[in-house]
């Protein structure tokens, strides 16, 4: 591999010998002023394309925790004080803020999901051109566009965590100048920061991961432990603290100041740390076609993360023993390949419990930064490695698709997508008679016709029609002593708060003989006139303990004692509270 370096150009001749590619940037005064300008409008452009291949199904437990938790927000709740809450307060946030300014709706969300989604894609983009041809880097984007269209359904707002993660993995890279290194871990520590005020175990896996990265990438320039530690010590790790510190320690303080520590740690480890594993994992998924298929990613992206890092520190061994220099300095493609291998490997753990494609999103991202230095630079690897990477890619591309396709497909007809609906919506559900559910006002179809099903949506109007916004609500499930998962939408589609601060169902926690107790407490305490029960999941489940009873049918006990059925839509059954 042959480098030279200009002031504003880094040229460097391509692995496979397929001609010279550009790595950083030059550019004089008409690129500097043309730049942000096409950044917009690329950025608008993918988004725009993302928003037309949208499902407008709306997810009822995954999305309906996000809408239903910013309206919570919104009324003055504060999460994990107020309403059992597993993530962090970032994404709750930021909604209701956007809520705030265009109303609360499900266009909304979905428009700033797919605006985060093309930002991630583009930063996916812009990274791997930094070290890559621009064939690989239009593959790499638009495997990621794949991955986000495959995934956007049932990852709420994760879009921004992966551009955090992907981002401070390449700010986390050495440098010569220190005042610039010291700039760039600032950033970087910022970027996990707020990371981890969206999802609070994948910004602590992100710090663990930078922290690895830069002590590997500093060891191996400095030439020793001691000296990559002592590097680290000096130019990274404070300003890294304090770009960590400069969101967190005021939102923690802001938080202490309104609500008690326990509850947090409640919702966030002592829950998770004694039930979520035996309530919620998966098996190793089986290597089958089908709908699936997506799920075989998980095994693909070890063996990724082992090349990438093969690679990285394969080339850095054999550089050291090519000088004799005390510093040995890496190109810039190796040390990213390290900091986005590790950082791959942190996120793959998290996600470990639930081995699914969905589970290893935060980890996929990454990894398609690896997938494109190591094809960059495969001549690096010997024919044996070349030719476990060349499945390895074929089948993380096939993963991609596959899930996509899912996504867009059901069997061999279109999903009810929105460009369907805007290029001829009169082919398109809701159908007769249920068409007018689409000028029903309600935050589901304001703006867009988003989807519930029927009966869903006359749950809904039966509330509105039947209560205030001011009356509170519960729905729940037809037996409360088994739980995989519940209606989280009917909420936010009705505009009515939750009766009790446990609406996020889990395995093992509304099905407790104590937090039954204390969702009894808050319907006494709150009184609201009706609540919801849903029958849908009777006879879902999953291999864990989704699938046990616990015999406890406290609950039930209580709501059929002081409530009485009044009204039935399908799988959805309406009780008034008795006078």
């Amino acid at each position: 591999m042959i480098e030279t370096r200009t002031n504003q150009v880094h040229a460097v001749a391509s692995s496979d010998g397929t001609g010279p590619y550009v790595e950083g940037s030059g550019g004089g005064d008409r690129r500097s002023v043309l730049t942000p300008l096409l950044l917009i409008v690329s950025l608008l452009l993918v988004a725009g394309f993302l928003f037309l291949l949208n499902n407008r199904t709306v997810n009822i437990f995954d999305e309906g925790i996000l809408l239903t938790g910013t309206m919570r927000t919104m009324a003055g709740n504060v999460l994990h004080r107020d309403f059992y809450y597993n993530y962090g307060p970032g994404q709750l946030y930021l909604l209701a803020g956007l809520f705030k300014i265009f109303g609360p709706s499900v266009l909304v969300e979905r428009l700033s999901e797919c605006l985060l989604a093309a930002f991630l894609v583009l930063s996916v983009y812009w990274l791997t051109r930094r070290y890559c041809s621009r064939a690989v880097s239009v593959g790499a984007a638009c495997v990621c566009v794949l991955w986000v269209i495959g995934q956007m359904m049932y990852q709420s707002l994760m879009n921004p965590l992966c551009t955090f993660a992907v981002w401070a993995s390449w700010l986390m890279l050495p440098v010569d100048n220190a005042s610039r290194q010291r700039r760039n871990s600032l950033v970087a520590g910022l970027s996990a920061a707020m990371m981890f005020l969206f999802r609070y175990d994948m910004g602590a896996g992100l710090v663990a991961a930078n922290i690895a990265s830069a002590l590997l990438m500093f060891s191996m320039r400095e030439r020793s432990l001691r000296r990559g530690l002592s590097g680290l010590h000096k130019n990274v790790l404070w300003s890294y603290v304090v770009g960590f510190a400069i969101p967190v320690v005021p939102a923690a303080l802001a938080y202490l100041s309104v609500a008690p520590l326990h509850d947090l740690l409640y919702d966030v480890v002592i829950y998770n740390a004694k039930y979520y594993r035996f309530g919620r994992g998966l098996p190793l998924p089986k290597l089958v076609f089908g709908e699936a298929f997506e799920n075989i990613v998980v095994y693909v992206l070890p063996v990724l993360i082992a090349l990438g890092l093969w690679m990285a520190i394969d080339y850095s061994l054999r550089r050291r023993k090519e000088t004799n220099a005390s510093v040995v300095r890496l190109p810039e493609w190796v040390n990213l390949l390290i900091a986005a291998s590790i950082t791959a490997a942190f996120l793959y753990v998290k996600g470990i419990v639930r081995l699914s494609a969905g589970q290893m999103y935060g980890s996929t991202m990454p990894c398609i930064l690896v997938a494109a230095i190591l094809f960059q630079h495969r001549a690096e690897l010997n024919i044996w490695l070349r030719g476990v990477f060349a499945a390895a890619v074929v089948l993380f591309i096939a993963t991609a698709v596959s899930a996509t396709d899912v996504r867009l497909v059901n069997g061999r007809h279109l999903r009810p997508l929105v460009v369907n609906w805007l290029v001829s919506p009169n082919r398109q559900p809701p159908w007769p008679p249920y068409r007018s559910l689409c000028q029903s006002g309600t935050p589901i179809t304001r703006g867009m016709c988003f989807l519930l099903d029927p009966d869903r949506m006359k749950t809904v109007e039966y509330v509105d029609a039947h209560t205030t916004p001011a009356d509170t609500l519960y729905v729940g499930l037809s037996h409360h002593d088994r739980i995989y998962m519940n209606d989280n939408l009917t909420y936010f589609a009705a505009q009515r708060i939750p009766a009790t601060r446990w609406t996020q169902f889990d395995p093992f926690l509304e099905n407790r003989a104590d937090i039954q107790r204390e969702m009894i407490s808050d319907l006494e305490h709150n009184r609201p006139p009706y609540v919801v029960l849903d029958s849908e999941f009777e006879n879902a489940g999953e291999p864990n303990g989704s699938s046990i009873s616990t015999g406890v049918h406290l609950l039930d006990n209580y709501i059929a004692a002081h409530y009485s059925a009044v009204e039935r839509f399908g799988e959805m059954t309406i009780l008034k509270r008795d006078s």
